[in-house]
């Protein structure tokens, strides 16, 4: 099971002791599984702490419930999620090598059986307690956009591309792009996963990013 982050600290409360940081982390563990098997609807605080250990007390003292567990749980799937594109460099690399790079990312977490599993959740987490679509948006939206934005930095800095192009525009499109069509292939369609779907897509859409954020011709 992946090793928690300080990603969810947003949504829990600050333990006074190791013992306290270790009860904390368990209970989220489980919770994550627990939500992603049954859904925010279905899923039960009694169930979590039983596989947990403790007592639904618990919960409250480092959560304060089920709806800030459930906002928790999101921060924390996001940050697993976005372990790799964290780790990407895009410094040394041209604009498209950095755009394919970035977008063959996306594929990989979004055609993920279990982000599908998490994507479901979200949506329908989302429509009983909006905060939950917020937190999804801040921790993994807004995640590739900056990563979008940070490239899109390094070549205009480079005279790569023109100065007041777009950027913020088109970091929207790429991400919208993509996502919009694997998850009505996976999650709407129900569609086997494959990646290889998406690779015709990324290349249009390098093409036309490169398009919109050229520098003006002499």
């Amino acid at each position: 099971m992946p090793k928690l982050s300080a990603a969810a600290s947003q949504h829990k409360k600050v333990p006074a002791t190791e013992r306290g940081r270790q009860r904390q982390q368990q209970l989220l563990q489980v919770a994550c599984e627990h939500f992603l098997k049954h859904g925010y609807a279905a899923a039960s605080l009694d169930a979590i702490v039983q596989q947990a250990g403790g007592s639904k007390a618990s919960v409250y003292h480092h959560f304060g419930g089920k709806q800030a567990l459930f906002a928790a749980v999101v921060e924390q799937l996001c940050a697993e999620f976005l372990a790799q594109l964290r780790a990407i460099d895009v410094s040394a690399v041209s604009l498209a090598d950095g755009l394919r790079t970035i977008l063959q990312e996306l594929v990989n977490v979004v055609a993920d059986a279990r982000h599908v599993a998490f994507y479901r959740l979200v949506i329908a987490g989302s429509t009983r307690f909006p905060e939950a679509g917020r937190t999804w948006y801040e921790h993994g939206p807004m995640v590739w956009f900056e990563v979008f934005m940070r490239l899109f930095d390094i070549h205009e800095q480079r005279g790569q591309i023109r100065a007041g192009a777009a950027k913020a525009v088109v970091s929207g499109i790429l991400f919208d792009a993509v996502l919009s069509f694997l998850t009505t292939q996976f999650v709407i369609l129900g569609k086997p996963i494959d990646k290889r779907l998406a690779e015709p897509v990324i290349e249009e859409l390098i093409a036309m990013a490169q398009a919109r954020l050229a520098p003006l011709a002499p």
